[in-house]
């Protein structure tokens, strides 16, 4: 038996109670929730209070910790604390040292407890590596940094540890999460397609028990219900589609989308109908019974997690938009939680063969309450930060705008307006919180106009083609297209110079200028289309 004794060691036994600390070892595999995501991040310090590491406290056992001194892949509890600058400096700041370092903080072979990569999939734990990024989940970002570097989850399990007291499986909410197109490209699996690779997952993770450890030391997670958590909420009464059609009752939609939100939804994009839901709910059903039966062929103990969330969902606040009992991101476990999910796993481990375990308490700390300012900047980054992780893949892909526009224009010395049609093709950045409830992006464009004059003429316009780059606005959640941008321009055979615009829903008006002067002014319709990442493009 592998012991490690240390001054942490006897601080976690002291937390967990007097009885506790058999110097157990133990290998858990899972993925965010294990790993000890807070806040959409994850460091040393938001990894402590994982149960993964109170489990490791009550068994003698030193944490695991991920190496992340501050948190990956952004400081998101700092942003909304301090506020992120115009134009989401800050944010940026935040999270290019992750996307600059992609060096793995681990060596094949070192001692490991925990292996838990943020948005893996079950069949990601099988394949995904530095070598395979998988579907462009979070797991891409994170798992370079966690994982050695050309091994898979389950191959570092492989290289760290042998002959173990206790194996945890704990994996597969992100496969029901994909259904919500919340892990990069994935879908979710088919129940036997899930049961394959879970199986095989936990035949090589019971493998790595000593010899003659019961095969009842090895337990395998069920799911938990996710539609019941509070990032999704049900539709405010009277919620309406982008036509006016009014949604089905018990629709349910992000909780950050209701909150910038009055009655207006996305069908089928922003806001899923009974059957969406009920849907998702079936496929927690049917992989829970392929678990279970694979525990029964392989002699491992089920530490039910679905029972344990119903429970908890009993308890006051559980569903709130600042509930106590999730993180800020309103998806991952708060400590309280984490607390609560590491009681049930000793539980069963007191159970199966550790009585000890089984009254094992570790201390659950209080997080103070957000000041009003900073509660609703964390709206806006969770919302910005839950699409971005179902939008778009690591690093991500720009969104492409075309914009059809017909409108009249006035030119500076002249007094008759011209039609003007005109094609605008935009390059965009995804989009980051500029306040706190508007987006911003930034965005190179190509413009070609014509013109019409009085004579019924068809020409080129004079500032036509012309190059753009600026910064644009948009309000987070707004069912219709309402924009305001500017920037530097320059046209062929008018030079540089600047412009400003505005837009609503199919409206739009804009003025250009050279250096000091404005050369014209334009307003119309906007007739084209807008193919962008993320719900409703923001």
């Amino acid at each position: 038996m592998r012991l490690r004794i240390g001054i942490t060691v006897a601080l976690g036994c002291l937390a967990a109670g007097p009885t506790v600390c058999a110097h157990e070892n133990v290998i858990i595999l899972g993925d965010s929730i294990t790993a000890g995501v807070s806040y959409l991040s994850l460091s040393d310090d938001s990894a402590r209070e994982s149960w993964a590491n109170r489990v490791l406290a009550a068994l003698g056992e030193p944490p695991d910790l991920p190496r992340l001194e501050s948190p990956a892949p952004a400081d998101f509890a700092r942003l909304a604390r301090d506020g992120w600058g115009f134009d989401a400096w800050r944010f940026v700041a935040s999270a290019l040292p992750w996307v600059l370092d992609r060096d793995s903080r681990f060596v094949a072979g070192e001692p490991r407890s925990i292996v838990a990569v943020p948005g893996e999939t079950v069949h990601e734990a099988l394949t995904q590596s530095s070598r395979d990024p998988g579907v462009g989940s979070t797991a891409s970002i994170l798992g370079p940094l966690l994982l050695p570097e050309g091994l898979t989850a389950i191959e570092t399990a492989e290289a760290s540890a042998r002959d173990l007291d206790w194996a945890i499986l704990w994996l597969g909410a992100n496969d029901l999460l994909s259904a919500f197109r919340l892990v990069g490209t994935a879908s979710p699996p088919t129940p036997d397609q899930f049961a394959r690779d879970y199986e095989e997952l936990a035949r090589r993770l019971g493998a790595l028990l000593a010899p003659g450890t019961p095969p009842s030391h090895l337990l395998l997670g069920t799911l938990p219900d996710v539609t019941e958590v509070p990032i999704w909420r049900p539709l405010p009464p009277g919620a309406r589609d982008e036509h006016g059609e009014p949604f089905e009752t018990g629709s349910v939609a992000s909780a950050f989308l209701v909150h910038f939100r009055n009655d207006r939804f996305e069908r089928g994009r922003e806001a899923f109908a009974p059957a969406d839901v009920a849907a998702v709910r079936e496929l927690v059903r049917e992989y829970d019974v392929r678990i279970r039966a694979i525990a029964d062929r392989l002699g491992a103990t089920v530490v039910d997690f679905g029972a344990l969330l119903k429970e908890l969902a009993r308890e006051p606040e559980w569903d709130a938009i600042d509930s106590p009992w999730f993180s800020p991101d309103l998806l991952h476990p708060s400590p309280r939680t984490h607390a609560a999910i590491a009681a049930r796993v000793l539980g069963v481990m007191g159970e199966v063969g550790s009585p000890a375990l089984a009254g094992a308490t570790p201390p659950v700390p209080v997080r103070p309450d957000p000041t009003s300012a900073e509660a609703s900047r964390r709206f806006a980054l969770m919302r910005t930060a839950m699409l971005g992780t179902g939008a778009y893949s690591f690093p991500p892909r720009p969104a492409v705008r075309l914009s059809v526009d017909v409108g009249g224009r006035l030119d500076d010395g002249r007094d008759d307006v011209v039609l003007s049609p005109s094609l605008l093709l935009a390059l965009e950045r995804p989009p980051l919180p500029a306040f706190s409830r508007w987006n911003s992006r930034t965005f190179v464009a190509g413009r070609v106009a014509a013109e019409v004059r009085s004579d019924r003429d068809l020409a080129l316009a004079a500032d036509s083609p012309e190059f753009r780059a600026g910064w644009a606005a948009e309000p987070i959640g707004a069912w219709h297209w309402r924009r305001v941008e500017g920037g530097w321009r320059w046209a062929r055979r008018t030079g540089s110079g600047w412009w400003a615009r505005g837009e609503w829903r199919a409206v739009y008006a804009e003025v250009r200028a050279d250096a000091f002067r404005p050369t014209s002014v334009e307003a119309g319709l906007r007739l084209g289309a807008t193919t962008r990442t993320g719900r409703n493009g923001n």
